[in-house]
């Protein structure tokens, strides 16, 4: 089972090892907070302090889902939570569009934050072209090839990055602009080597609603966040432009629901703070989400499709199991596996940790890869 993160939780995927706490002292806290940062945000900010608000949620989630701890310690964390993402070096506005990791989690008790926007891909995906039957090369003969021939230093194309995708032989390619893309898209030195291209798709974001009541399914969703949020769409375009994707029930308080969107609606429900749903005005964020295997703790695919030989752990990047582990109460012996592979300078945490690098580096990929309109 592949587990699915949304900014810095595994949404209960993994199994727990004890019944999870009582959320009524963390939902106060988290409450608690967000009304003392409202109170003195400013509309330039506003959108960050939600952000703030779903990623130290997220975190709760983490620590009830690995630690088990009280729900003091929990109410705790979420209070220290913003603390820990401190970005003190000025005061930025964030772009009305435009969304990344920084901005969505490092904001101070001050709500001064300079956010990094990463700068938006232009990518496009290129393939072997081959007859049927024929057995496409791997990726890296892929990759080789389109170095031989390919000479940015020469032409001044700006390549922001070549990765290899792991099926048929694909290689992403992203550029800085429409402009290099399209060069791209039609360089003749990549036809000539038999290699075709096509634009990279991208994602629609989404977003998370929270407070949803549990009576309605996605559909009743859908119609009541148009008529009593959006009602200048027609149904036809809306229902292209807007879709429930998943349900989290809940036993205790209402459901949350995760919505599909194009660019526009995401910003104009982001920026309402709130979405109307019945008799409930439900707050709505953004939802950030990559997979993580738990088999083998990379990122990208989930654990049924993992080719690994053996398990690894995520608490020590052992061979075996978590919740094997025997290291999960010696911080001393926390190792990364996925910065381990990457060979990164930090790998002294488990691979869930929320500061980890590689798991950064899925985040802003993840966004980068996402449609939010002009950036």
């Amino acid at each position: 089972m592949g587990a699915v993160v949304e900014m810095e939780a595994d949404i209960g995927i993994q199994s727990m090892e004890c019944p999870p706490p009582g959320t009524d002292i963390v939902v106060n806290a988290i409450t608690n907070k967000m009304e003392e940062m409202r109170a003195h945000s400013t509309p330039s900010t506003l959108d960050i302090a939600n952000a703030v608000s779903n990623a130290i949620a997220d975190k709760m989630e983490v620590l009830q889902a690995h630690q088990c701890p009280s729900s003091a310690e929990i109410a705790q964390a979420v209070t220290n939570a913003i603390g820990d993402k401190v970005a003190t070096d000025g005061v930025a506005q964030p772009t009305s569009h435009g969304v990344s990791y920084a901005s969505m989690v490092k904001v101070p008790t001050a709500m001064q934050v300079t956010p990094t926007i990463p700068p938006r891909q232009h990518s496009i995906v290129v393939f072997p072209d081959l007859p049927p039957g024929r057995d496409p090369p791997t990726s890296t003969e892929t990759r080789k090839r389109i170095m031989e021939v390919l000479k940015p230093a020469e032409t001044g194309l700006q390549i922001a990055a070549v990765r290899n995708m792991g099926r048929s032989g694909a290689i992403l390619i992203a550029t800085t602009s429409e402009a290099a893309k399209d060069e791209l898209m039609r360089h003749p030195a990549l036809t000539s080597e038999g290699l075709r291209t096509e634009a990279a798709r991208t994602d629609r974001p989404r977003i998370k609603i929270y407070d949803v009541p549990k009576e309605m399914d996605a559909v009743t969703i859908a119609q009541a966040i148009r008529r009593q949020n959006t009602e200048d769409i027609t149904p036809t375009e809306f229902t292209k432009q807007f879709k429930i994707v998943h349900i989290f029930p809940s036993k205790v308080r209402n459901n949350v629901a995760i919505a599909e969107c194009a660019p526009d609606i995401r910003q104009r429900l982001l920026q309402q703070g709130r979405v109307y749903i019945d008799f409930e005005s439900c707050r709505v964020l953004d939802h950030i989400q990559v997979t993580r295997c738990f088999k083998c703790q990379a990122y990208g695919h989930p654990a049924k499709y993992c080719t690994a030989a053996a398990d690894t752990c995520s608490v020590c990047a052992g061979q075996h199991f978590h919740t094997a582990c025997t290291h999960k109460d010696s911080p001393q012996e926390h190792k990364c596996a996925n910065c381990l592979r990457a060979k990164m300078g930090d790998t002294a945490h488990p691979a869930i940790s929320v500061k980890c690098p590689a798991y950064i580096r899925a985040l802003e990929t993840s966004i980068r890869k996402t449609d939010y309109g002009t950036r």
